[in-house]
């Protein structure tokens, strides 16, 4: 089941350069900078769709630094977010510019005529002025030691494996949903866990690097793993520990999942 709200990029003409504005932009940070450049390889892909979870799954400095660069692309005007209405909700596309746009919001909200809402038509004098608003809000809800809180961990991995996506399907039965919410719970007290190893299976592993691991699980691992429950039929005597060790083994074998479920190039 492909998630819809899973946002996708708009293609591009089957040749990536690179825009040299962007990459000689001083307000964009290098990690801002490459993370343009690698959108730019893949959005000119011929028979490839790519989608901000792929796009996360190949960040090897953890999503917040995904999300940092993230940020700035759109707070700089070099990558629009349309928020695009349907009969069964929304849908999400990506556009990536080739020179900065500021003078339209970084959120375009498309109504279900094709039209875009009015508000969006209006100046965006307003955006940095909300964008430190929402720096300061976001500073405030830290804890002193500049760990995450309960909050942020929550929304990041809502974010990852696409929640309410899940809980708004009327085509998921409510044992799945409950499910889903499980696993997220399951997550997020990992990801918040004090402990300096956690338990995966028969072993003990270093929890950096199995938080590190839980980090990566989206919904493409999700969708696995309700498949998989599924058919399972055998006795399980501590439901909890099988499912973060289920968890922890779907992101580590995602390479053969691909080949098994044909989720290359559908991200």
């Amino acid at each position: 089941m492909q998630d819809k709200q899973d946002g996708k990029f708009r293609k591009k003409v089957s040749f990536a350069v690179v825009s040299n504005i962007a990459l000689r932009d001083e307000n964009l940070s290098l990690k801002a900078k490459g993370l343009y450049a690698l959108i730019q390889s893949y959005i000119t892909l011929e028979n490839f769709t790519l989608y901000k979870s792929y796009l996360k799954s190949l960040s090897t400095d953890g999503l917040r630094s995904f999300n940092t660069a993230w940020e700035e692309l759109k707070k700089f005007g070099y990558l629009k977010q349309l928020r695009i209405r349907d009969e069964n909700g929304f849908r999400y596309e990506y556009e990536l510019l080739d020179e900065p746009d500021t003078e339209t919001p970084a959120t375009i909200n498309i109504k279900l005529d094709g039209t875009i809402s009015e508000k969006d038509q209006l100046s965006n004098s307003n955006t940095s002025e909300a964008q430190e608003t929402e720096d300061k809000s976001v500073n405030k809800t830290a804890d002193k030691k500049g760990n995450e809180t309960y909050e942020q961990v929550l929304s990041e991995v809502n974010e990852n494996i696409k929640y309410d996506a899940y809980l708004l399907d009327d085509n998921i039965s409510d044992t799945n949903k409950n499910f889903v919410t499980n696993i997220r719970d399951i997550i997020v007290e990992v990801l918040l866990s004090p402990k300096k190893t956690i338990r995966i299976g028969n072993d003990e592993k270093n929890s950096v690097e199995v938080r590190a691991t839980l980090k990566r699980f989206n919904h493409f691992h999700l969708q696995h793993l309700i498949r998989v429950f599924e058919e399972t039929t055998e006795s399980i005597s501590n439901p909890k520990a099988y499912m973060l060790a289920s968890i922890y083994n779907a992101v580590k074998t995602i390479g053969i999942t691909e080949k098994l479920y044909g989720w290359e190039g559908t991200y």
